[in-house]
């Protein structure tokens, strides 16, 4: 008797919500095919934009690529047509980046065109690319960005902004697959600085950290050379 007394309760319950639904639908029949419309249209609006994004940075995806390969055919003129028509190149890549919003052109088109230079031996221009996209971005790319834009300094001679990079790698970037180099290139850059002190902490870092790194073999040699090496548990 208890439990069909419970069930009894349950029924009714469920009856009762059931009949307050109905209740109110003949109530406010207007508003809840306000309501109904409203969902249908928003449903629709969301799909329609998934789409349109979709298509648009697959549009702006092929352009950007097609662009690319009309470049890449440059690479059996000489030298200066080639860097002439790097320019021309990134200004158009540069014109489908401003054009898009969204997608992977928006996303990693001044990586891309930072790649460009780097491998032309521009590296004034790589690093601006370089760093403007490593400033806005928080991708699998950004910590080589800050990377490539580093060494690009050092192609430049400003060991300064190298170092200031490096630092920069290391604070926010700190577990990232490029450690055991950023810790490399400090020691390097304190080096060049003369800080032999901080020179030596960074190359026993990697020594350290990440014995089986090449890095730590490379670290190990320059601490000799420093003529501070000091023997360090395998």
């Amino acid at each position: 008797m208890a439990n069909g007394r419970e069930i009894k309760i349950q029924r009714n319950i469920v009856e009762q919500g059931m009949m307050a639904v109905l209740n109110f639908v003949k109530s406010h029949r207007r508003l809840v095919l306000f309501v109904f419309i409203g969902s249908i249209l928003g449903i629709t609006l969301i799909i329609a934009s998934v789409v349109y994004i979709n298509n648009d940075a697959e549009k702006n995806l092929v352009a950007f690529e097609t662009v690319l390969d009309e470049y890449r055919q440059s690479y059996v003129a000489s030298p200066d047509d080639r860097k002439k028509n790097l320019d021309k190149t990134v200004n158009k890549l540069n014109e489908i980046i401003d054009s898009s919003y969204w997608g992977y052109v928006n996303e990693n088109g001044y990586y891309i065109i930072g790649t460009l230079y780097y491998n032309e031996n521009k590296h004034k221009e790589a690093r601006d690319y370089f760093l403007r996209f490593a400033d806005n971005s928080s991708s699998f790319f950004t910590p080589l960005a800050y990377q490539q834009a580093a060494i690009s300094s050092e192609h430049l001679g400003d060991f300064k902004r190298a170092l200031e990079l490096y630092s920069i790698l290391e604070k926010e970037y700190g577990d990232s697959y490029l450690i055991d180099q950023v810790y490399y290139n400090l020691g390097r850059m304190y080096q060049k600085e003369k800080n032999l002190f901080k020179a030596r902490e960074y190359y026993k870092k990697v020594m350290l950290e990440f014995p089986q790194s090449f890095f730590a073999n490379s670290s190990k040699s320059r601490l000799l050379l420093l003529g501070a090496h000091e023997d360090l548990a395998e």
